[in-house]
């Protein structure tokens, strides 16, 4: 079975409109009456927003499927949005939304699975392309199109990661939509095909931007290992060194979109 059911989409409106419903939101009032913001962070890790922000001053507002919070830092031009799940097609609604209300620079911070054998957890990563294997991606993009992130926002990461002396490994990763699903065949041939981690939303992101005309890129932290050699998983999302990189890159991303 195809996924798409209909292959011919592609180039097609939808039905449904992000547009209409943020006019909806705003002419009944359940969107914040203050400016949007041009830029955000998604944030996939619970509590992560609370720690974040436990330091960091923000306006929440109100008309969104997560939590919006606009950074006083940035004058409310960016926000950190969390706590609205993972995986694919609930980041792509998001990003939709985001984007619908004049939000045009966006940046991924998540976690990963590392499956090359010289990750570990707490490395930070800067995602070159995505193999869709997510049923997302394919509503907007045609088989044969690479999900790739924007060059500039991802190169303007690249460098503040550099100036900022920050190790990191920039490299490919593998969207799933089954996280319980990840076969030791399959990481085998993503490592040899040298695509070293997986996670759940970029191929999605990265579509969405490209069709909306949005610069979306990804920053992602190792946190857990699924060995190649035996077939072992190891999880390492709540150690203080994956809460900490994730604060690293958080701020290395609100640089570059402040």
């Amino acid at each position: 079975m195809p996924v798409p059911l209909d292959p011919t989409k592609h180039g097609r409106p939808g039905i449904v409109s992000p547009d209409v419903l943020a006019a909806h939101g705003a002419a009944t009032g359940a969107y914040a009456t203050v400016p949007p913001p041009s830029a955000a962070i998604l944030s996939y890790h619970r509590g992560l927003a609370q720690q974040l922000l436990s330091a960091r001053p923000a306006m929440t507002i109100p008309g969104f499927f997560g939590d919006t919070h606009l950074l006083e830092s940035t004058g409310g031009r960016v926000a950190l949005v969390s706590d609205f799940g993972i995986g694919a097609p609930v980041a792509a609604v998001m990003l939709e939304d985001l984007i619908a209300l004049g939000c045009r620079r966006v940046v991924s911070v998540g976690t990963c699975g590392g499956m090359a054998q010289h990750l570990a957890p707490g490395d930070l990563v800067l995602v070159e392309r995505a193999v869709r294997d997510d049923g997302t991606s394919h509503h907007y993009l045609p088989d044969d199109r690479p999900a790739l992130p924007d060059a500039q926002l991802t190169a303007a990461l690249a460098g503040e990661l550099d100036a900022r002396g920050t190790a990191h490994h920039r490299t490919a990763t593998w969207t799933t939509d089954a996280i319980y699903r990840e076969t030791a065949d399959e990481v085998r041939a993503h490592v040899a095909a040298g695509v070293d981690v997986v996670e759940m939303e970029a191929s999605a992101v990265f579509a969405v931007g490209e069709v909306r005309g949005a610069q979306v890129a990804s920053l992602l932290v190792v946190s857990d290992i699924i060995s190649t050699l035996d077939g072992t998983w190891v999880p390492a999302f709540h150690g203080e060194v994956v809460g900490a990189a994730l604060e690293r890159a958080f701020d290395v991303a609100l640089a570059v979109l402040a």
